[in-house]
């Protein structure tokens, strides 16, 4: 079985993408695009963990997290500029520590 270009019409003249005059084939060509101009590039802060993160980290409920830092056993920390706390790693132990220490009053 072949495959020929359909063509129409009387005019036998054919183009390479099987077109008659005055008709274009498709192509894989692209057309315009819209282009973003490069951006100068910023220096961004490295993300923290969230309260979620951190509290899913150590076992405890995220508002366990957010009280312990409104009592001021854990720093209060910059927010990111939507309104977040970010914590580093150093929270993470400090929770841990405080967990501990609960354990030791519970014992006594």
């Amino acid at each position: 079985m072949s495959l020929e270009p359909i063509r129409r019409g009387g005019d036998d003249r054919m183009d390479d993408a099987g077109c008659g005059p005055g008709e274009q084939g498709l192509t894989l060509e692209s057309g315009p695009r819209s282009t973003v101009a490069a951006m100068g590039t910023t220096q961004t802060a490295v993300r923290g963990r969230r309260v979620g993160e951190i509290a899913e980290a150590v076992g405890v409920a995220a508002d366990t997290v957010r009280y312990y830092e409104k009592i001021g056993l854990l720093p209060a920390l910059a927010r990111t500029s939507a309104g977040y706390r970010a914590y580093g790693e150093d929270a993470v132990d400090r929770l841990r520590f405080i967990q501990g220490a609960q354990r030791l009053v519970v014992l006594c």
